[in-house]
């Protein structure tokens, strides 16, 4: 209970910090998102390839976009708790999607590493944080 107490106070004194880290983990995750469509628009990608890797990052957007709205909810509330399990949750999204990227042969674009960044470290202020689904 201290740990939580002591990441709420971290969080609300750092609150424009935390705002920052969830926008550029957002426009990683829509980077991304750009990478796949470009190699499902692309005509020299097999049509069973560009579907498969369509299919899974329509599924990693949908869960990296859930988990971003979550984030931004759970910071203007101060909810501590929420916030680093919508950011864990985010990570597993753009980390699905970045793998449907590089699957493919593509480059990453670089907002993405800054975005996995500054997922991780949103995650990691809540270690010891219990996240249910």
């Amino acid at each position: 209970m201290k740990r939580i107490a002591f990441l709420f106070v971290l969080l609300t004194g750092c609150g424009p910090t935390v705002q920052t880290a969830i926008v550029d983990v957002a426009k990683g995750v829509r980077a991304a998102d750009k990478a796949c469509a470009a190699v499902v628009r692309s005509r020299d990608v097999p049509d069973d390839v560009a579907r498969e890797v369509g299919g899974k990052c329509v599924a990693a957007y949908g869960v990296a976009r859930a988990a971003l709205l979550a984030a931004e909810a759970a910071n203007a509330a101060g909810n501590a708790p929420s916030l680093v399990c919508a950011s864990t949750r985010a990570l597993s999204g753009l980390a699905q999607l970045v793998s449907a990227v590089r699957a493919a042969g593509v480059a990453v674009p670089p907002d993405v590493a800054l975005a996995t960044s500054r997922a991780h470290w949103l995650a990691k202020l809540g270690e010891g944080v219990t996240c249910g689904r």
